[in-house]
């Protein structure tokens, strides 16, 4: 396994790009000054339903055999035959999940019914391991299926893209892409436009951190599932576009980019990141309150300890003292206010030096209290490097990258207990960051600094 994906082990995301043809639209890339969630901007009306994958799989649309380079005309089989999504479903029928089925439904019989099984899904899993099936309304009840084949496709494209029987007919004109009306009217009946990356990110976190509305059914990843064996939830948008196998083609992204904006376009990694922290945050917010609704009115208990670190809790006796009573920051600080929707290099490395200042324990201004955010730091610096390939601007950030997957959990379901945030080498990596970011904040005549 390599390095990057070791360290990239904690974190769980979904993201999905649209895939038509270039297009000059200056609204595509735009980031918002309000966080808003994807439910504010495509709300679908009440009669609107899933229609099902075979809707975009004809060789006329998104589904002609895959060539070498990914388009939009061959984005379904890029899909299948790669993305991980697509076997999202077939991970609730191993020996883990039937694990986690008998200590959450206190099951000891020798053989599970498979119905019952199939109902224990729908109501806790299904959500976010499966689109819903062709016919099922958007926002009515959730009906329960017969049989689990209904589900066999895993995520597939109306989870990300929005539940498509009222907007399926104009989305087959080759003028949409062009046309904002065409746009608008896709919104208003429930598309949802991954090409924003607000709107992007908002589509990965109705999953990956939660809550996740469908029909009368939430879906919430609480500590009962994590305690069962769900790994827990950590979102971090802009690595896992760089990670995803992509059925979209990144060379016409590009193209939108530039047309769109050139400064939003040279920016384009750094925003990236911004539009996961911004949207992220405004989504831990809902969950707090979904979660403290719900035990309010009785239907879960007291305390939800999913709110809280692993580690406030899950520590041994022999820790240092600091890390049984050092209260975290908040993994997403404030950290874009009063900077531009185009920053330059100086404005984005002041807001990382800024996250990384905000991360550190407050009584040493060299410690990070936990791996966590060594790796919150490590990917918000890889998001800025992104943006200049041809000059990179810190010279062993690969070093830091080494120190954390060093001390990372070795599969997704493990905390990284064995990390030491006194070990000289990562104080040393961390303050190297530190020196490059604060060379490039410093403005030069023209007000931006590149590396």
């Amino acid at each position: 396994m390599s390095l990057h994906n070791r360290l990239l082990l904690v974190f769980l995301a979904v993201v999905v790009a649209g895939c038509k043809p270039a297009v000059p639209a200056a609204s595509v890339y735009q980031l918002t000054n309000v966080v808003e969630s994807v439910e504010n901007r495509a709300t679908a009306p009440a009669d609107v339903h899933f229609v099902g994958r075979n809707s975009c799989s004809a060789t006329a649309c998104h589904g002609q055999p895959q060539a070498e380079s990914i388009n939009w005309r061959n984005a379904h089989q890029a899909f299948e035959a790669n993305d991980p999504h697509r076997r999202a479903f077939d991970v609730l029928y191993t020996a883990r999940s039937v694990r986690m089925y008998r200590l959450l439904a206190e099951d000891e019989a020798k053989t599970i019914d498979d119905g019952v099984y199939l109902r224990f899904l729908e109501k806790n899993c299904v959500g976010c391991h499966a689109t819903p099936p062709q016919g099922m309304p958007a926002n009515g009840a959730f009906a329960p299926q017969p049989s689990p084949e209904v589900y066999w496709q895993g995520v597939s494209c109306e989870s990300c893209h929005g539940p498509a029987s009222r907007w399926l007919g104009t989305h087959y004109s080759l003028s949409w892409p062009e046309n904002a009306t065409a746009r608008t009217h896709q919104a208003a009946n429930g598309f949802q436009d991954t090409r924003n990356l607000d709107s992007r990110a908002a589509v990965c976190l109705n999953c990956h951190q939660g809550p996740r509305q469908l029909g009368e059914e939430t879906y919430d990843v609480n500590h009962d599932l994590i305690a069962a064996g769900h790994p827990r939830l950590k979102f971090e948008l802009h690595s896992y576009l760089a990670n995803l196998p992509k059925h979209w083609s990144e060379a016409q992204e590009l193209q939108r980019q530039q047309a769109a904006d050139s400064q939003l376009a040279a920016a384009f990694h750094f925003n990236t990141w911004r539009a996961g922290q911004n949207q992220s945050a405004a989504r831990e917010q809902q969950l707090r309150e979904f979660r403290t609704k719900k035990s309010a009115d009785g239907l879960s208990g007291w305390a939800e300890f999913a709110n809280h670190d692993c580690r406030h809790c899950h520590h041994l006796t022999a820790e240092h003292t600091f890390r049984l009573t050092h209260n975290e920051p908040s993994a997403r600080p404030d950290l874009f206010k009063n900077v531009s929707l185009t920053p330059t290099p100086a404005e984005r490395a002041g807001v990382l030096l800024k996250h990384l200042d905000q991360s550190r324990k407050p009584q040493s201004t060299a410690l990070l209290p936990s791996s966590d955010q060594g790796v919150d730091i490590y990917l918000a610096a890889a998001a800025f490097a992104r943006d200049f390939p041809q000059e990179p601007p810190f010279t062993d950030l690969t070093r830091l990258q080494w120190l954390l997957a060093q001390q990372a959990g070795k599969t997704q379901y493990d905390l990284p207990t064995n990390f030491d945030p006194e070990q000289p080498e990562l104080r040393q990596a961390l303050n190297d960051l530190q020196q490059a970011l604060e060379r490039l904040a410093q403005p030069n005549r023209n007000g931006s600094r590149r590396p």
